[in-house]
């Protein structure tokens, strides 16, 4: 029975994320973290993309904004909403909404979410085989 509800389980959260898209694979150097991701549009092109936002390790310090075009990400004028055209259908990723004093904000769906995740690989300097960290931020849907 445990078996069978595992199962199912796994089944579920792959139908769920049944896609990744890697937005950013990098050295991990300790003063850049991967804070959030956003969505952003040009209203009039119709045009939508991703904006990373990453802390630096100086407190000081501005963070930093890397803006990413995702093939197939779109922005709809007329129903409002940023979507992702991939080869399963449509999955709206976020929606355009219009609020007091007719200010417009980006608001997430759930249905694509930013990922961040640090792995260790091997790599030759040339001198020597070191372990480096990376960082990999994704967008699943």
């Amino acid at each position: 029975m445990k078996k069978l509800i595992l199962a199912t389980c796994l089944i579920l959260s792959s139908l769920a994320h049944s896609g990744e898209i890697v937005l950013s694979d990098t050295v991990y150097s300790y003063g850049e973290t991967f804070a959030q991701g956003d969505f952003q549009i040009n209203e009039s092109l119709g045009r939508a993309w991703v904006q990373l936002t990453y802390y630096p390790a100086d407190p000081e310090a501005n963070s930093i904004l890397e803006r990413k075009q995702i093939k197939g990400l779109s922005f709809d004028a007329t129903s409002q909403e940023v979507f992702l055209e991939t080869e399963t259908g449509r999955i709206v990723c976020a929606y355009q909404k219009t609020g007091l004093f007719r200010i417009k904000t980006i608001r997430p769906t759930g249905n694509c979410l930013f990922k961040k995740s640090l792995y260790r690989v091997s790599r030759d300097n040339g001198y020597e085989i070191e372990t480096i960290t990376k960082q990999k931020v994704t967008l699943n849907f």
